[in-house]
C-alpha cells in the first residue's frame, strides 16, 4: 500500500471516530434532557467518550500493521510499543 493510501485511510478512520464521538455525545446530552431516559443519556455520553478515547489508538494499529505489511519491522515494533504505553495509560491512575 502506498504511503499516500496509508495517509488517506488513516485520516477516514479519525474522521470517522470524530464524528462518531460526536454524534453520540450529542444524542446523549439530548436523551437525557428527557428525564425518564437519563440514565441512556449517560450511557451514550460514555460510549461517545470512548469513541474519542479509543480513535488514536485506532490510527496506531493501523499505522502497525501498514510498516509491518511494507516490511518496516522496527517501526512496527514501535507502533506497538507505543499502543501498549497507550493501553497501560487506561488502567493506571
Amino acid at each position: 500500500m502506498a504511503e499516500k493510501d496509508i495517509g488517506k485511510t488513516i485520516q477516514k478512520t479519525l474522521v470517522a471516530g470524530i464524528a462518531l464521538s460526536t454524534a453520540l455525545i450529542l444524542l446523549g446530552l439530548a436523551v437525557r434532557l428527557i428525564p425518564a431516559w437519563a440514565a441512556e443519556g449517560r450511557m451514550l455520553v460514555s460510549a461517545g467518550l470512548a469513541a474519542l478515547l479509543f480513535t488514536p489508538m485506532a490510527r496506531v494499529v493501523m499505522l502497525a500493521r501498514a510498516f509491518r505489511r511494507e516490511g518496516l519491522t522496527r517501526y512496527a515494533f514501535a507502533a506497538g510499543a507505543v499502543l501498549l504505553i497507550m493501553l497501560a495509560g487506561l488502567f493506571t491512575k
